[in-house]
């Protein structure tokens, strides 16, 4: 919690620099620079950042843009929520998403959301 009170002050500072000066000054021990504007910008730290979670908050977003185009072109809006959903995708892009499912439930208004291999099921076919 400390290291990111000390962060959001550090990258605050330019905008709100009286609040985050005050908290700075709370927060600094005796090796740390005098002023918070005296600070280095934080850098990222390469090796907390997951890429399967990024990889698929990127497919989540992808989903919920799909969902909301569906809804439109349907002319259901989004705040009348669905029963169900269903996903056709493959085994990979099944297990990135499993975790962020509440969330594409949430942005879409969908109660269920079930995945499916066969496209056969969803395509209607005919010849002239």
């Amino acid at each position: 919690m400390y290291d990111i009170c000390l962060g959001l002050t550090k990258l605050t500072a330019p905008f709100i620099p009286f609040i985050t000066e005050d908290m700075y000054q709370n927060l600094k021990t005796d090796d740390m620079p005098e002023s918070v504007h005296l600070c280095d910008y934080v850098k990222p730290d390469d090796k907390k950042i997951d890429k399967n979670l990024e990889q698929g908050m990127g497919e989540i977003r992808a989903l919920v843009e799909v969902g909301r185009a569906l809804r439109s072109k349907i002319g259901i809006k989004v705040r009348y929520p669905l029963n169900s959903a269903t996903l056709v995708c493959d085994k990979k892009t099944e297990d990135s998403i499993k975790n962020l499912l509440d969330l594409l439930n949430e942005e879409i208004n969908v109660k269920k959301i079930s995945f499916e291999r066969d496209t056969s099921n969803f395509m209607i076919k005919s010849v002239k």
